[in-house]
């Protein structure tokens, strides 16, 4: 009821809705005949009557005919085609008749006399001095196609009009409120199919990020598009877990899914294990940093390596005291050749400030030399003071007291819990006050509670003797190295015990 035209065309065909088209464009015929006599009637009647009179006077009666003549001529040599045409149909006509042949005289004689219209009126137009018959009614046609036209456009467009409403209603029979498209029901075969392909795609997410770790802005832009991906997610989010994103989707009912590791303000251990990084070397605009942890610190270090880091803790310190003693040295012996100098002038107020000045100098310089030599090498508190004092001049840190662990697999264990552990104090040493990482080559250290027997050492005593290390070592510390700021890796430098 809806689409009536449409329901013509179904039951009746094309000629059903041909009352549509009569009420746009009226009655065809009576237009046509009324239009043709509008015009005929009007010139031939004054076409006519000019004529006549025209003969009515002699004068323009001689020109008349003169004219009459031309035209006469003229129509022959113009519609000589037509009136052979006709000649023949007429011969045709007497030809059949006196041949006897009576079954196709009446057709022949309709033929002629068909043909003899157009000459007639061809030759009373030229007689009469009207032309253009045949393009005037032409004319006339293409005028009543007009309204036709546009009366079939008009039902065309109607028909469109009211297919594309049908459609568009058809298509929302598969969407729910506000144009969205209806979830399947629950339970139902296509409702598993929707949600495994949606739970699929967020797990290819997961493992996009397994690696790396994800950041707030990344893992909110990609749950926008798993979204938009997958209707049969009414709500979808992830937030933080730990050290990793957990997903939260509302399919029927609510639930959660974990997502890839977090990234963006947490840092964690650099991809590929603690024996991969050993050796690696990170650049920072101080100085490299080597890790060193199962070189230096792991199960294979003998008791004879760790003595004699002690004892190199020593050498190093008798090299850099001597070191710094010829420096000064040096510096005294620039400054005395200066004094020597000034002394051999005429003293004036200017020179003798100068002496002064640089005779203090010499004081003091001497004065550092006396304290260098003044610290005595057995004394190990002595020794390490002055070693603190210098750090920023030694080519490694010292200490003294040196451990290695007793077993790799223990320690390995012992390290991942205390990342674990002090994940939060790691994140809040690298961050920035504004968020960002801090550079690369940053550190800092953590402490752990260490099992029994993990670790064993030696240590200088009092008098800087190599000594076993009698107490329990219960504190492991590590020295944690940013090693790329972008991903928000470090490495474990080493560790030691406390």
């Amino acid at each position: 009821k809806s689409v009536p035209i449409v329901q013509k065309v179904q039951s009746q065909g094309l000629g059903g809705i041909w009352e549509e088209i009569k009420e746009k464009v009226g009655d065809l015929k009576a237009n046509l005949f009324s239009k043709i006599s509008e015009y005929l009637i009007p010139t031939i009647l004054m076409a006519g009557i000019t004529w006549v009179l025209s003969l009515l006077n002699p004068a323009s009666a001689f020109i008349r005919a003169a004219k009459m003549i031309i035209d006469f001529v003229t129509f022959i040599i113009t519609q000589g085609a037509q009136i052979i045409e006709f000649v023949n149909s007429v011969l045709d006509a007497i030809i059949a008749i006196a041949g006897g042949g009576a079954g196709g005289v009446p057709a022949l004689i309709e033929k002629a006399l068909a043909r003899s219209v157009p000459v007639l009126i061809g030759v009373l137009a030229a007689v009469m001095g009207i032309g253009g018959i045949a393009n005037k009614i032409k004319s006339l046609f293409k005028a009543l196609s007009k309204p036709i036209k546009k009366a079939v456009g008009w039902i065309v467009d109607k028909i469109v009009a009211l297919a594309k409403k049908l459609w568009t209603k058809l298509k929302g029979k598969g969407r729910g409120k506000g144009g969205k498209q209806a979830a399947a029901p629950e339970g139902s075969q296509v409702y598993k199919e929707e949600l495994s392909a949606g739970l699929k795609t967020l797990d290819g997410l997961t493992d996009k990020y397994k690696a790396s770790g994800a950041t707030d802005r990344q893992i909110s832009a990609e749950t926008r598009k798993v979204k938009a991906a997958h209707p049969i997610f009414k709500e979808l989010s992830a937030s933080r877990s730990g050290d990793v994103w957990q997903y939260r989707y509302v399919a029927s009912p609510p639930t959660t899914r974990t997502g890839p590791p977090t990234s963006g303000s947490s840092f964690s251990h650099a991809p590929g294990g603690l024996a991969a990084h050993e050796g690696h070397t990170i650049l920072t605009a101080a100085k490299p940093k080597t890790i060193h942890l199962i070189t230096k610190h792991g199960e294979s270090v003998t008791d004879a390596m760790l003595k004699q880091r002690l004892t190199d803790a020593l050498d190093m310190f008798k090299t850099v005291r001597n070191d710094k003693i010829q420096k000064q040295q040096d510096v005294i012996n620039a400054l005395t050749r200066d004094l020597t100098e000034q002394q051999t002038f005429a003293p004036n107020p200017k020179r003798l400030e100068k002496i002064r000045k640089l005779t203090e100098r010499i004081a003091a310089a001497q004065a550092t030399i006396t304290e260098y030599r003044s610290i005595d090498e057995t004394k190990r508190d002595q020794v390490f003071a002055a070693l603190d004092k210098w750090a920023k001049s030694l080519p490694h840190m010292v200490s003294k007291e040196v451990t290695h662990f007793t077993n790799n697999k223990m320690m390995e264990s012992t390290i991942q819990a205390a990342l674990a552990a002090k994940k939060s104090v790691i994140d809040a040493a690298f961050t920035a006050p504004d968020g960002s990482s801090k550079p690369t080559g940053s550190q800092t250290g953590v402490s752990h509670p260490a099992p029994a027997g993990l670790g064993r050492g030696f240590e200088l005593d009092p008098d800087n003797l190599v000594v076993p290390i009698t107490r329990p070592l219960t504190t492991l510390v590590l020295r944690l190295v940013i090693s790329d700021d972008t991903q928000r890796h470090f490495m474990i430098e080493t560790a030691y015990f406390e």
